[in-house]
């Protein structure tokens, strides 16, 4: 799954001004790649890792034969909103795993096709210690049971990461 809005926690030995750091870093990114920002923060901050809750991922649908109206993806993204469970089957190690689904989807909406790209969904998933994580792949194929049709994902692309104490 490509990424856009990735988060990194990066720990130096040396105190430096913030906009000393942005410099050395925006100077030796990837080709390819672009720094966003930096923060400051407390150096007992919890680690980034245990504060995502959730992601917004774009999943831009593939083009082709069965691809449902709006009315028809709207209202499947209407009866997966309203499930109270929505039960899955995930690959674990080897081994199949039962879960549900509709505690990790925290909202889906459409994103009609302009500029020559497909029609899209932005989705966001949650991030459960306890549950686990929401895949947007997992969304798609639960979409497409109540759509009635195969929904193919053309590409996925996580925008952003959603920190416990984002506003």
């Amino acid at each position: 799954m490509a990424a856009e809005g990735e988060l990194i926690d990066l720990f130096l030995v040396d105190r430096r001004a913030v906009a000393d750091v942005r410099i050395a870093l925006a100077a030796s990114m990837p080709a390819g790649h672009e720094l966003v920002d930096v923060h400051d923060v407390w150096l007992g901050e919890s680690p980034i890792s245990g504060r995502v809750v959730a992601a917004d991922c774009r999943v831009e649908l593939a083009t082709g034969a069965g691809l449902p109206d709006r009315a028809t993806l709207e209202a499947a993204i209407g009866r997966l909103m309203d499930a109270a469970t929505l039960p899955r089957t995930r690959d674990k190690g080897g081994r199949s795993v039962d879960y549900d689904l509709r505690p990790l989807v925290a909202g889906i909406d459409v994103v009609p096709p302009s500029h020559g790209r497909p029609g899209a969904l932005r989705i966001r998933t949650r991030f459960d210690p306890a549950r686990g994580v929401g895949r947007p792949e997992e969304v798609l194929a639960a979409l497409s049971e109540l759509a009635g049709t195969a929904l193919r994902a053309g590409s996925i692309v996580r925008e952003r990461l959603i920190l416990a104490d984002d506003d």
